[in-house]
């Protein structure tokens, strides 16, 4: 196996995603300001909350999530416009 690929604990292996790992990489640690499209554990931490809450609000329909492939992305500019909205009940 090399280093570009993970392995399921089904012995399956499929390769990273090389472009978000580098996008990562590339952004100064404990901001997410350059990077445009977060994973939902970036968006978790961009918010200050779980994960569990971020599904929760994927599932309400408060968080819009775009499907790429079987993996969840999350554009910035998405998540800052919630921050910034006034509550309403």
């Amino acid at each position: 196996m090399s280093s570009n690929e993970n392995t399921l604990g089904s012995g399956i292996t499929f390769p990273r995603d090389m472009f978000f790992e580098k996008k990562i990489a590339s952004a100064t640690a404990g901001s997410l300001e350059a990077i445009r499209w977060l994973t939902t554990s970036e968006a978790a931490q961009y918010l200050r909350v779980s994960i569990s809450s971020i599904k929760t609000m994927i599932y309400r329909g408060q968080v819009r999530v775009h499907k790429l492939g079987r993996r969840n992305r999350f554009l910035r500019e998405e998540l800052e416009r919630l921050i910034t909205l006034p509550l309403t009940k």
